[in-house]
């Protein structure tokens, strides 16, 4: 109640304890609330000015509002999906770095950082891995995906432009790739890595770096596959370069199949602490896709219908494992099911710009419009 009464007077701890309030009602179930909650947190932010550097505070201080603000904006792979008018934050209003590593964090000194070209703080210090500030860089992109696919399922016009673009996200995340490998030493992109990691005690920010980095680039490239409900319109697609289109194909192969590798990982291990649902998400999206490709022509086809069943079924025993008591997999598990029942993906039709994903909490809390009662 104490938080209510002082709703006009925020404060960080105020902001921080809503927060977890909005995490306890995703685990609960109470997605509307949590919904709601996000934005009251997101207003409090705001007001502080929490997404402005304060240089004169010390680092713990600063590192505190850079985690608040920044962990706003990991939250909406649960809401917004790519949708503005569910954002909580813009990445455009944040002008704070990314929170450094948790040994820095820990000794509470702030160790040197490298500087981008363009003036900014690179993610990492040198030789020292930072999988939060990762996972943050990947969440912006993948945001930035889904942005894409939606202004796309609105354009039936031919977009010359289309392939550049794409082109551009993947060099955002080949230069990610090579400043963690070159400066922090942590191969983003190797399946092994997250299980080599597992003596450590962020094992789960290792693990969510690396299925992050696979899934945007699914992400990425599933919208030049003909017939996915993702997928560009057919205007579009064709006149997209046939090599391109190609191309596209295999790399939703090769990542898609790296993803359920680090999920057979992650399976095999039977002391693996709580996951983040954001793994539900990725493994409900990498069993579609892989449910998907094999309908496609190609050199690929054959392997991957070998596999498609088999690694689908890997996704879901990932699922019914670690959040078959979780209120927010309920659908996605009952989904997938169906899926490999049918062996085959059921399509309702092309990607509409406002549609929500089954895995959507805006979808599951069921708002209701009462506009007719006005």
């Amino acid at each position: 109640m104490e938080i209510w009464d002082r709703l006009h007077s925020p404060s960080i701890h105020q902001a921080q304890s809503l927060l977890l309030m909005a995490h306890y009602h995703i685990q609960t179930g109470h997605f509307g609330r949590a919904y709601m909650l996000v934005g009251m947190t997101a207003r409090s932010t705001t007001a502080l000015r929490l997404n402005y550097e304060r240089p004169e505070l010390d680092f713990v201080a600063q590192e505190t509002r850079r985690r608040l603000v920044w962990s706003l904006t990991s939250i909406d792979s649960y809401f917004s999906v790519g949708l503005p008018e569910h954002e909580t934050i813009s990445y455009a209003n944040i002008y704070q770095r990314l929170p450094c590593s948790e040994e820095e964090f820990r000794e509470g000194i702030a160790q040197p950082t490298a500087v981008q070209d363009n003036g900014q703080a690179k993610t990492n210090p040198v030789n020292n891995p930072n999988p939060l500030a990762a996972f943050i860089e990947v969440g912006k992109i993948m945001r930035d995906v889904m942005r894409l696919t939606r202004q796309l399922a609105i354009s039936d016009a031919p977009l010359l432009e289309l392939p550049g673009l794409v082109q551009n996200i993947q060099n955002d995340l080949w230069r990610l790739h090579a400043d963690l490998e070159l400066d922090a030493h942590f191969a983003i992109s190797e399946t092994i890595s997250p299980q080599e990691m597992k003596g450590s005690r962020w094992f789960l920010r290792y693990l969510l770096a690396s299925l992050c980095w696979h899934q945007v680039h699914c992400d990425l490239y599933r919208i030049f596959l003909p017939g996915y409900s993702e997928a560009v319109s057919k205007i579009i697609l064709d006149m997209t370069d046939a090599v391109f289109r190609e191309h596209a194909v295999d790399m939703c192969h090769i990542h898609v199949r790296k993803i359920h590798i680090i999920l057979a990982g992650v399976l095999q291990h039977i002391d693996v602490p709580i996951l983040s649902l954001y793994v539900a998400i990725c493994a409900y999206q990498a069993a579609r896709l892989s449910l998907f490709l094999p309908s496609l022509p190609g050199p690929r086809a054959q392997i991957a219908a070998q596999n498609a069943v088999s690694d689908a079924t890997t996704a879901l025993c990932v699922l019914q494992k670690f959040f078959s008591d979780t209120v927010f997999a309920q659908d996605i598990i009952a989904d997938l099911q169906d899926l490999i029942e049918s062996s085959a993906l059921s399509e309702s039709g092309p990607y509409q710009y406002g549609q929500l994903a089954v895995h959507s909490l805006i979808k599951q809390a069921n708002f209701v419009d009462d506009g007719y009662e006005a």
